[in-house]
C-alpha cells in the first residue's frame, strides 16, 4: 500500500492557461453557466455541475454536435454516448462494483451510482481538474460519497505523458493490481470495468492486459485507432489488442444505431460509422 502511495505522488500536471481563460471568458463558454444541465440513466436525472470548467468544455462538445434537448427556457438534457450508456444500463445491471479508468467528468461512475447493486465505484484519472469535477457532480447530485473511491492516475507501464486540453500530466503507470491494492477490491464477472485513455490502452496488449487473462469483469472499452499506433510507435495495433482480449472472453459485442447489442468475432466484422474511434464490449456473458 505505501509502495502505491508514493507512486501516485508523483504525478506532475502542468496546466494549460489559454483554455482555462478561454472558458473563463468567452461567451459561448460563459453562457453556459446560465442553465442546468442534466443527462438521463434508467429514467432518471443527473445533474451536471456546470460551474466547474471541464464540466462546461463537455457540455459545449455535447452542444456542438447538437447531442442535447433543450427541456425548458433554463433546462437543458445532453446526450453523452448515447449508445454507449444504453449498453451499460445492461452491463452494471448485476455489478457490485464499477471501475472507471479515464473517468474524466465521471458521466458512468455518476450512472452506475443508480444502480440498485452497486457498493463500490472507482472513478480513476490522469487529469486533476477532472477528479475536481467529478467530486463536483458528485456532490451537486447529493450522492453518498462513500460509495465513491477517487484516484489521480494513470493506467500503465513506465512513464505516461498525457496531453488534455486543459493540461498536460506526466506520471508513472500504474498497473491493475496495484488499483486493487489501493481498493481493496475483487472482482467477478458481474462486475465491470470502462477503459477510455485516448490511445493509452495499448498497454492492454502486454503487461496491463495480462489481468484479465485470471479475471473476467464486463469490459466496456474504447479503442482509438491512431492515437494507440502513434503512442506504442506502431507496435500495437487496435487488432492485437481486440485479439488479445478476445482470448480471453466469449463474447464480444458493438452496438448499431438503434442501440441493439451485435456480437462479433473480429473487427472487420462489422462496418464503424466513426472509423477512428471504436466501443466494443468484452463478456463471458450473453447479452441480447
Amino acid at each position: 500500500m505505501k509502495n502505491c502511495c508514493e507512486m501516485m505522488n508523483k504525478l506532475r500536471s502542468k496546466k494549460n492557461y489559454f483554455n482555462i481563460l478561454k472558458h473563463k471568458f468567452l461567451l459561448k463558454y460563459k453562457n453556459i453557466s446560465k442553465n442546468n444541465y442534466h443527462f438521463t440513466f434508467l429514467n432518471k436525472k443527473i445533474k451536471i455541475d456546470n460551474k466547474h470548467l471541464a464540466n462546461r468544455n463537455l457540455i459545449h462538445w455535447c452542444i456542438n454536435q447538437n447531442l442535447f434537448k433543450k427541456k425548458s427556457p433554463f433546462a437543458t438534457e445532453i446526450f453523452y454516448e448515447k449508445k454507449e450508456m444504453k449498453v451499460f444500463e445492461k452491463l452494471i445491471k448485476n455489478s457490485n462494483h464499477f471501475i472507471d479508468v479515464g473517468s474524466q467528468t465521471g458521466i458512468y461512475s455518476l450512472a452506475a451510482y443508480l444502480s440498485k447493486k452497486i457498493k463500490k465505484i472507482i472513478c480513476i484519472d490522469i487529469t486533476k481538474e477532472y477528479i475536481n469535477a467529478i467530486k463536483n457532480n458528485i456532490e451537486i447530485n447529493c450522492y453518498n460519497p462513500d460509495k465513491f473511491e477517487i484516484l489521480n492516475l494513470g493506467l500503465g507501464t513506465g512513464k505516461i505523458c498525457h496531453n488534455e486540453w486543459i493540461s498536460k500530466t506526466v506520471t508513472t503507470g500504474h498497473s491493475f493490481n496495484d488499483i486493487l491494492n489501493i481498493t481493496g477490491l475483487t472482482l467477478s464477472e458481474d462486475d465491470c470495468i470502462k477503459i477510455d485513455i485516448e490511445g493509452w490502452e495499448f498497454f492492454l496488449a502486454g503487461e496491463i492486459g495480462q489481468y484479465f487473462k485470471t479475471y473476467k469483469p464486463n469490459l466496456l472499452l474504447s479503442l482509438h485507432k491512431y492515437e494507440i499506433e502513434k503512442l506504442s510507435d506502431s507496435s500495437v495495433s487496435e487488432n492485437s489488442i481486440f485479439d488479445f482480449l478476445s482470448a480471453n472472453y466469449r463474447h464480444k459485442y458493438v452496438t448499431d444505431e438503434n442501440c441493439i447489442l451485435r456480437e462479433i468475432k473480429c473487427l472487420s466484422e462489422y462496418q464503424f460509422k466513426v472509423e477512428k474511434d471504436k466501443t466494443i464490449i468484452f463478456s463471458n456473458k450473453k447479452f441480447s
